[in-house]
């Protein structure tokens, strides 16, 4: 299972999601959803018509779940929802179809405000980092903001010109904690700065930039471990 430590610290906020190792058994592959639409009070998602995922909060990152190998439509539901039938009902915030391949981890991710409301799939890292190094990915999923850098509290660059819906490559870094800094892409001033961010050896995150830059909920890092 997975647990969260949230750690609010004066100048920004960041959400650590610590994941088990997905299972990768034969012939199947794995699933797990992110919800980051910052107005979806609590959303269900139906795999093939079938309720998988229930009750995700803004912020919620599911475990993975062990699916065979095929083609799925999924929907995201507001919670409640028929799972069977409201997806045929125009009950769905949206519906989409997934191809899983044996071995894959996929990852879905609800994007933009539930009024527009779309998919953002995205696949495992399959990079390792060298002996005390970490690496690390940038998700921008911030509905308002546009394009940013997030650099480091020295000013180092990490990732710059991020706009929404971006996904970065990855970058090796240090094993160690940072200062993570969002900025804005043109005049560099800071929307976000986050203390504290541990990147341990031999391991790999996505942070994913969701919230809002104007209203609530609040801008915030959610790191997220993929090994």
């Amino acid at each position: 299972m997975m647990r969260s430590v949230l750690a609010c610290v004066f100048a920004g906020c960041l959400v650590v999601v610590l994941a088990g190792c997905p299972p990768v058994n034969s012939g199947t592959a794995s699933l797990r959803v992110i919800q980051a639409s910052p107005d979806a009070v609590s959303t269900d998602v139906a795999v093939n018509r079938v309720c998988v995922f229930q009750d995700l909060a803004f912020g919620s990152v599911t475990s993975y779940t062990d699916l065979q190998s095929g083609f799925y439509e999924v929907n995201f539901l507001p919670q409640g929802s028929d799972c069977y039938e409201d997806p045929y009902l125009a009950g769905a915030y949206f519906s989409t179809a997934v191809a899983l391949t044996d071995g894959d981890q996929v990852t879905m991710v609800s994007m933009g405000k539930k009024a527009d409301m779309f998919p953002l799939v995205l696949g495992g890292v399959s990079s390792t980092p060298a002996a005390g190094k970490a690496l690390l990915r940038v998700v921008h999923a911030s509905p308002d903001m546009p394009k940013v850098d997030v650099t480091q509290m020295n000013g180092g660059m990490l990732f710059n010109d991020v706009a929404f819906e971006d996904v970065t490559d990855v970058v090796e870094l240090a094993a160690g904690t940072y200062t993570l800094q969002v900025r804005n892409e043109t005049s560099a001033s800071l929307y976000l700065a986050v203390p504290d961010v541990f990147l341990a050896s031999g391991r790999v995150y996505t942070a994913y930039v969701i919230g809002l830059k104007s209203g609530a909920p609040a801008l915030q890092v959610m790191l997220v471990e993929e090994n």
